[in-house]
């Protein structure tokens, strides 16, 4: 759920988050931080990529589903 406070928006498409991915200088032994991790889609991709994710999310209610 968009938290206004916030002023959060939260990438949906799994595919778009891949292909955006794809053309980052990502590597496989990379270790990213995703600050404001929102859904989960960009870090779900993200460990499609690298060797570790961190997610962070300030939201306590979205950081719960991100579990």
């Amino acid at each position: 759920m968009r938290n206004f406070r916030l002023d959060q928006n939260f990438l949906r498409s799994p595919k778009l988050a891949l292909f955006l991915i794809g053309h980052s200088n990502i590597k496989k032994r990379d270790l990213v931080i995703d600050i404001g991790a929102g859904s989960g889609v960009i870090t779900s991709a993200l460990a499609k990529r690298c060797k570790k994710v961190i997610a962070v999310e300030k939201d306590a209610e979205t950081a719960k589903r991100l579990k």
